[in-house]
């Protein structure tokens, strides 16, 4: 792109004020920010390592500011929209929309995609290679974007049937999953127009391939995933990576959390006496606090051995809640400590529902 531009100008007649005229052309011509940067980053690049081989006393490149990157607008599809996108495509592309969607593999990663990366029957895909496109090159398999980028992810049903009716249909030429109908490898160019075509007649404009990726996370965030699994799924460097681009759709999730504490309040409030098994609520979730716990006496002792040293909170029923659930000992149990007799008054429960309950063993006081 800076070829027509400033090719024909000796390096050492290179300017600062040339470098913005280019910089103001790529962005006449149509270029994104993105690119427009991404273009300046290689003519710096190239203009340092004159500099490092003394060929430049300095580079004009810096103190250059480039333009700063305008976040494009998302365009996140529901399931049914990725269904009726797909069926807009001609037959050989129609599983890519509905892989893409269903595992957020970008671009390069799909295009090279090869039928040895998909194991059918653990339902794996791993992401070993991806199709590079360098201007003036020939298309060619090399590794992915960044090291988190080489990836094994889990496939859902969906996608494994999908992409055994394609493979059956399109048999793989020289083990790839998809490629032209002459063979080739699936260039972003060629197979721009056939998107567009297909996203016009369908789901309407704008909406990129890349907004399959994008989708891929919010559905992920919507069904509640931890930010950690989206990071590993996307294959991003870093899970701040994952929160600076998703962030602001993850601004729902916190009124979850509040419900879950609320889950957990309702049983701190405690009963006042263990309920039988008939008076028990059947509805009633499952304490989180008490997963686990097999009753044995030494995990009760575990359990509560935080309450030593300090005394648990009262209650307005007169019981003491401690890390579980405490309550008076209504059998009266005495045990022998230090040679003196002292008599338990504090009683564990599993769970509120348990009839029996259990001593806790713990010395007492009084």
């Amino acid at each position: 792109r800076a070829v027509p531009v400033i090719g024909r100008i000796s390096i050492s007649r290179l300017t600062p004020e040339s470098l913005r005229r280019l910089m103001a052309e790529l962005t006449a011509a149509g270029y994104a920010s993105e690119t427009v940067a991404k273009t300046m980053r290689w003519v710096r690049l190239t203009l340092n390592q004159a500099v490092s081989d003394r060929r430049l006393l300095s580079s004009p490149a810096s103190g250059i500011r480039l333009p700063k990157p305008r976040r494009s607008d998302m365009r996140l599809l529901n399931p049914l929209e990725v269904v009726l996108l797909a069926d807009a495509l001609p037959d050989r592309y129609r599983s890519l929309p509905l892989v893409a969607a269903y595992t957020g593999l970008r671009w390069g990663e799909l295009a090279g995609l090869r039928v040895a990366d998909i194991d059918m029957l653990r339902r794996r895909l791993t992401v070993r290679s991806a199709l590079i496109e360098a201007t003036g090159e020939v298309p060619r398999l090399g590794t992915p974007k960044s090291a988190a980028s080489e990836r094994t992810i889990s496939l859902p049903k969906t996608v494994i049937e999908t992409l055994a009716l394609h493979l059956q249909e399109h048999p793989p030429v020289d083990g790839m999953v998809w490629t032209t109908e002459r063979g080739a490898y699936l260039r972003r160019g060629s197979f721009s127009r056939i998107w567009r075509r297909a996203v016009a007649a369908s789901v309407g404009q704008p909406c990129r391939v890349h907004d399959l990726r994008h989708t891929h996370a919010a559905w992920l965030i919507a069904a509640g995933e931890h930010p950690k699994i989206i990071q590993t799924r996307l294959g991003h460097s870093s899970i701040q990576v994952t929160m600076d681009r998703y962030g602001h759709l993850m601004e729902g999730l916190d009124d979850r959390t509040a419900d879950r504490l609320d889950a957990i309040a309702q049983f701190s409030r405690g009963p006042g006496v263990a309920q039988s098994a008939d008076e028990a609520n059947p509805n009633q979730p499952e304490n989180p606090l008490a997963r686990g716990f097999d009753g044995s006496p030494e995990r009760v002792r575990t359990a509560v051995s935080g309450l030593r040293g300090r005394r648990p909170r009262p209650l307005d029923d007169g019981t003491r809640l401690g890390p579980r659930y405490l309550g008076p000992c209504s059998g009266g149990r005495t045990r022998t400590l230090n040679n003196r007799t002292r008599t338990c008054r504090v009683t564990y429960y599993t769970t509120p529902e348990r009839a029996s309950p259990r001593c806790c063993g713990v010395r007492q006081k009084g």
